[in-house]
């Protein structure tokens, strides 16, 4: 099921209500997996974990986006 438009004020203030995961999705990016790998054993966990954290934050993003289109749809069907 497709929705209308929003007036930008109405958008903005669905989007500022949620929270913001840019700079968590940042930060995770700039530590690339293959760097941290360097730095432990052959068989640790770690550079497995780094790129869980990378996928983690990407479906945290994905998330946002899902939950706010959400909300949208929900008002504008309410408002319509």
């Amino acid at each position: 099921m497709s929705r209308g438009k929003l007036s930008r004020r109405t958008a903005e203030k669905i989007d500022e209500g949620l929270p913001s995961v840019i700079e968590v999705r940042t930060k995770t990016l700039r530590l690339s997996p293959e760097s941290i790998s360097i730095g432990f054993p052959i068989n640790s966990k770690i550079p497995i974990a780094a790129v869980c954290l990378q996928d983690a934050t990407s479906t945290l993003e994905e998330l946002r986006y899902a939950l706010l289109e959400a909300i949208c749809h929900i008002v504008w069907h309410r408002e319509k």
